[in-house]
C-alpha cells in the first residue's frame, strides 16, 4: 500500500466501522435531526449515523480537501449531497436525508449559535491542539439539551496493560527497515536516507488527556457527561497496515524520515512485529464519551 494522506483505508477497516457503529448506537437520538461532523474526514461517522437515524441533516467540517472529495462522491452517489445550508433545511422539512460538506477546521467553524442538535467527532479529538477552543466553540453550537459526542484511542489509559511493548517493538522493527534501506542504498552508491528532526507535522504528538481531564474541561463549558466508556477494540495486522500506510501518523511515529520510507518501514514492520511476538492482533482501548448541553 503507498503512502496515503487521508485516514480512508482504516476508517474502512471492519473493526473500526463496528466499533463506531456500536458507538453511534448507544446516543440518545430521538431529537436529533439537526447534526455536526467535525473532523468529518470521508464520511464514516456520518453514513454510520444515516443508517441508524435516517432523516438527519448533517454538516460535515474537515480540513482535508482530498478526504471531503470522497466524501463527496459517496453522498452524491446517495443523492443526500446538498450545496449550502437553505437546501440542508429544505430537505429536513421536506423529511430527507442531507449532507452538506464544508472545508474548514474543527475548532473554528462558522455556524450559527445554539444551532444543533448533536455534534460528533470520530477518532480525531485528539489531533487538535487547542482542546480549550474546540471545547468552547463545540458548546457554542450546541442547543440546549443538545449532544456532545466523541470516540478517541489516543488518550491516557489507552493501552491495556502489557500492550504498550508492542507498539515499541513495531517502532523498533520500522526503524530497522529503515537501516537495512539506508545500508542497501549505500552499497549501491546511492544517497543515503537523511533524518531531518523536527521536520513532521506534530498532530499525533499532542497532549493526551485523561478521563478525568476531560470531564473537567467539559463541565468548565457547561457540558455534562452522561456516558463514560472505554470499548475494546481488536487491532489486525490489517489494522496496523492501514495506520502505517497514513502520512499523517508515519511522519510522527518515525519522525524525520522522508515519510514515503516511514510509511512503507511501517506497514512492512506489522506483519514482523506479530509473527515475532506469535499474537494476530492487538486490544487497544477506545475512549467514548457523551455529553449533555447545559
Amino acid at each position: 500500500m503507498p503512502v496515503i494522506t487521508s485516514y480512508e483505508p482504516f476508517s474502512l477497516q471492519p473493526e473500526y466501522l463496528e466499533a463506531n457503529r456500536e458507538f453511534l448506537h448507544s446516543l440518545p437520538l430521538e431529537n436529533v435531526s439537526q447534526v455536526l461532523d467535525l473532523a468529518c474526514g470521508t464520511g464514516t461517522l456520518s453514513e454510520l449515523l444515516l443508517e441508524i437515524k435516517p432523516e438527519v441533516g448533517i454538516v460535515g467540517i474537515d480540513i482535508s480537501t482530498e478526504s471531503l472529495e470522497i466524501a463527496r462522491e459517496l453522498f452524491k452517489e446517495k443523492k443526500m449531497l446538498v450545496q449550502d445550508h437553505d437546501a440542508l433545511n429544505s430537505a429536513l422539512k421536506s423529511g430527507q436525508s442531507a449532507v452538506l460538506l464544508k472545508v474548514g477546521s474543527a475548532d473554528d467553524f462558522d455556524l450559527e449559535p445554539a444551532s444543533m442538535d448533536l455534534v460528533l467527532m470520530g477518532n480525531a479529538i485528539h489531533l487538535l491542539p487547542d482542546k480549550e477552543k474546540l471545547i468552547q466553540s463545540i458548546s457554542r453550537v450546541l442547543r440546549p439539551g443538545g449532544i456532545f459526542a466523541f470516540n478517541s484511542c489516543f488518550f491516557i489509559g489507552t493501552y491495556p496493560e502489557g500492550t504498550e511493548s508492542i507498539y515499541t517493538e513495531w517502532m523498533k522493527e520500522a526503524l530497522a527497515i529503515v537501516s537495512e534501506k539506508l545500508l542497501q542504498l549505500q552499497q549501491a552508491g546511492q544517497e543515503g536516507i537523511r533524518r531531518k528532526r523536527g521536520k513532521g507535522n506534530r498532530a499525533f504528538g499532542n497532549e493526551w488527556f485523561s478521563p478525568l481531564q476531560w470531564r473537567d474541561l467539559l463541565n468548565s463549558h457547561h457540558l455534562e457527561i452522561i456516558q463514560d466508556k472505554q470499548r475494546t477494540v481488536m487491532l489486525t495486522q490489517r489494522s496496523l497496515e492501514t495506520i502505517g500506510a497514513y502520512a499523517g501518523f508515519a511522519e510522527v511515529a518515525l519522525s524525520g524520515y522522508p515519510v514515503e520510507i516511514a510509511s512503507e518501514a511501517l506497514q512492512e514492520a506489522a506483519a514482523v512485529t506479530l509473527n515475532n511476538l506469535q499474537i494476530k492482533e492487538i486490544p487497544r482501548l477506545w475512549l467514548e464519551i457523551v455529553a449533555v448541553k447545559n
